[in-house]
């Protein structure tokens, strides 16, 4: 049985979510996994729960200290990114040589099905195989390229990235191109990679876009048909954008399928916040709590509970609705 080796990046704010990512990845799939957690500061408490899962089926964790690197001179062009977006940059020098090929996977990911496929792509000639992005014209007329990926999910050929001394390139390109970088490693990743890359279909990396009536076709390359399969056939959800399951004033199609293995991790328990969460935003919406004062807070108790509110330019939203994407 082939052993299929997974990075994930993550902080203590992600912990949690890196956690209902294993979950959803062991659940569907009878492989043996290596779990490579890029750690932003992970908790103690929290690698514990994390621990817990081998109660589901055995696999191997490692985590590599992450805040040992310099991140200063990289930008975070958005406000709710954070600095652990970078940290795949860092693959080349961080893991070893003799791992030669690794899925690397977002934090705001749910894999709802078996991967084998995807871990089974032939790579040989590639730096990766990838899925091509929600906004990928504009991202790739932007940075001069014929093609522009997703960085959420990647499976990754490290043996070429070392004979192409990549850990260098990136550097560099980022030097020259700083300018017109905005979307932070993504950029940098499609730039070195100048489109020698393997493109699969959407289903290993169905985006927020294709579940919503909004999307518009001038944004992208694939067709209405490549994202009628996908959503059929999705394996891997990836909750871009704003529409976190955990954020009830972005709706995403595929919100429960989060929750769902959210109840089957160790953070079960976590299912009574959200709950409490949900239920301040429908209290929210039906009394339309406005405040003039952005950052005055409005505080209602039901039944004994407090329910927390923060306005802004008349939206309502409780406090930590809305997290980093």
């Amino acid at each position: 049985m082939d052993k299929i080796d997974i990075v994930i990046a993550a902080d203590d704010n992600y912990a949690q979510h890196c956690c209902v990512l294993i979950t959803s990845i062991l659940l569907n799939n009878s492989n043996y996994f290596n779990f490579h957690i890029l750690d932003g500061g992970i908790s103690k408490k929290n690698k514990i729960l994390i621990e817990e899962l081998k109660q589901i089926k055995s696999f191997s964790i490692n985590y590599y200290e992450m805040n040992k690197y310099n991140y200063s001179f990289l930008p975070l062009n958005r406000s709710w990114i954070s600095i652990s977006t970078y940290y795949r940059l860092f693959l080349t020098d961080i893991l070893s040589d003799t791992i030669q090929k690794v899925l690397y996977l977002d934090c705001d990911i749910v894999v709802d099905g078996n991967i084998l496929e995807l871990w089974n792509e032939d790579i040989n000639e590639f730096y990766a195989a990838v899925i091509e992005d929600e906004s990928s014209i504009n991202h790739a007329k932007r940075l001069g390229l014929k093609y522009y990926f997703n960085a959420g999910v990647l499976l990754l050929n490290l043996k070429k990235l070392r004979e192409s001394d990549f850990q260098n390139s990136w550097i560099e390109y980022f030097k020259i191109n700083e300018n017109i970088i905005t979307m932070q490693d993504q950029d940098i990743l499609n730039g070195v990679f100048n489109n020698n890359v393997k493109n699969l279909p959407l289903k290993w990396n169905a985006n927020t876009k294709i579940f919503d009536k909004k999307d518009n076709p001038h944004n992208h390359y694939y067709s209405s048909k490549d994202v009628s399969d996908a959503k059929k056939n999705r394996v891997i959800i990836h909750y871009t954008g704003h529409a976190k399951p955990w954020n009830f004033y972005k709706y995403h199609k595929e919100r429960l399928v989060y929750f769902y293995y959210l109840l089957k991790s160790p953070y079960k328990k976590r299912i009574f916040y959200y709950l409490k969460e949900y239920l301040a935003y429908l209290i929210s919406n039906i009394f339309y709590i406005n405040n003039s004062d952005n950052n005055k807070h409005t505080v209602i108790t039901i039944f004994g509970i407090k329910f927390k509110f923060k306005t802004r330019n008349k939206i309502p939203q409780t406090i930590a609705a809305v997290e980093r994407e």
